[in-house]
């Protein structure tokens, strides 16, 4: 990896399993840096959903360590997904949670409002006058016209449409309507102050939960060279389970559903959350690269830093089995099950247990392409060697090519004409 003049942050969505980003942040920056100082790196950064939050909270200069206790203290994590009265969340309660409203819109929006300070309060348009912050990008979801909303600090980027955004959206505004998970999650839409449009939703419904591909095009839009371009891309954690046809317990596999009207549904609602814009990584890769392996076993470094826990089985001799730090395969099930709105600490510990062991290199770290047989058994053991075809297997190795990609200008100049050199 080669050191990149203009890099961006791009933070994935994923509720109370953005810890990892938090961690990550304060193990590739230190604990107790400001934010602004991590922002620093970059020349643009974006966020959907719960990675727009992380983005806020270093907009308002929180250090990585802040951002962790937010998500570590249960009271925190109770007022974002506050539950709302039984007679209001009636559908989730008769279809056992898998379908309906939970969580109370106006208990989120104060917590964000509270959390990103004086900051949040602030239009995008005048924080994208500052020089401390690199060019802000939040993902949301027009909930009249069922596409894409992009809220930009800088509203006047060549990469947007015609007639331009005029840039009065508060951050605090961005952040609560690109948090707005609807039908499992929050009631209604979010509507900014003096919006003429009915609402957003959570940006992750426009397929975009990761968010690296739109911050690619919007560099490329403003005429930054490809070559000149670094991606240091924080995820929340991916399963990787095996078929449901291996003789493995069925913990490990992938579930085995019918078709059927509440299974179709819930499947639908937590799409959003699913696999597909994981492919993003992939294809940030291509539009920078478009190098591809060109034999089995190949690894290809990438301009896109991928950062991402997974969840999955590890192999000893002659079974799968749970990870380091899980007691049973039910243990591991509940966190492959556990939603993203998870608040009971109990539920925390499993997915601070999932993030050590992934910084620790127990564990792998999500590659841009994986081999297509991720499991693949050859003569009975488990080679972890081949199944990352692009990007980092370890969250050490992604390390090592960030603090590459930074060698020559660890701080970037943070002004206009490095936003379109």
């Amino acid at each position: 990896m080669t050191s990149k003049d203009f890099r961006i942050l791009s933070l994935d969505g994923g509720g109370t399993f953005c810890l990892a980003q938090a961690r990550a942040l304060a193990e590739l920056f230190g604990a107790d840096t400001p934010g602004h100082q991590v922002l620093s790196h970059f020349k643009l950064a974006a966020g959907t959903s719960g990675g727009s939050f992380v983005l806020g909270a270093l907009a308002n200069n929180r250090s990585p360590a802040d951002i962790v206790r937010k998500f570590d203290d249960e009271s925190n994590r109770k007022r974002f997904f506050s539950k709302l009265p039984v007679w209001k969340r009636w559908t989730s309660v008769l279809s056992a949670g898998r379908l309906g409203t939970r969580y109370d819109v106006k208990s989120k929006k104060a917590f964000i409002t509270e959390t990103l300070g004086e900051t949040g309060g602030k239009s995008l348009a005048e924080l994208g006058r500052n020089a401390q912050l690199p060019a802000l990008l939040i993902v949301g979801y027009d909930y009249q016209f069922d596409r894409a909303k992009l809220l930009r600090s800088r509203p006047d980027s060549p990469a947007a449409n015609f007639p331009r955004d005029d840039g009065r959206t508060t951050l605090a505004e961005a952040v609560d309507l690109s948090t707005h998970a609807p039908v499992n999650w929050f009631d209604g839409v979010s509507k900014p102050a003096g919006s003429r449009t009915p609402g957003y939703w959570d940006g992750a419904l426009t397929g975009f939960n990761n968010p690296v591909q739109l911050a690619v095009s919007e560099a490329i839009g403003n005429g930054v060279p490809r070559e000149s371009i670094g991606v240091l891309s924080i995820g929340t954690g991916h399963c990787m389970l095996l078929p449901h046809a291996d003789p493995a317990d069925e913990a490990y596999k992938v579930e085995l559903k019918s078709s059927s009207l509440l299974n179709d549904l819930t499947k639908v609602a937590r799409a959003i959350i699913a696999e597909p814009p994981d492919a993003d990584s992939y294809l940030a890769h291509l539009s920078l690269t478009g190098a591809v392996p060109t034999a089995e076993g190949q690894t290809l470094d990438s301009p896109v830093i991928r950062c991402s826990p997974l969840i999955h089985p590890l192999h000893a001799p002659g079974q799968w089995g749970p990870p380091p730090g899980f007691a049973s395969a039910v243990e591991f099930r509940r966190l492959v099950k556990m939603d993203i709105s998870a608040t009971a600490d109990a539920d925390v510990a499993l997915i601070s247990r999932l993030i050590d062991n992934w910084i620790a290199g127990r564990s792998q770290n999500q590659p841009l392409r994986r081999a297509g047989d991720y499991f693949r058994l050859e003569g009975g053991h488990w080679n972890e060697a081949r199944c990352c075809e692009i990007g980092h297997p370890r969250f050490a190795d992604a390390k090592a090519a960030w603090l590459r990609m930074c060698a020559s200008s660890p701080t970037p100049l943070q002004d206009d004409e490095a936003w379109a050199s």
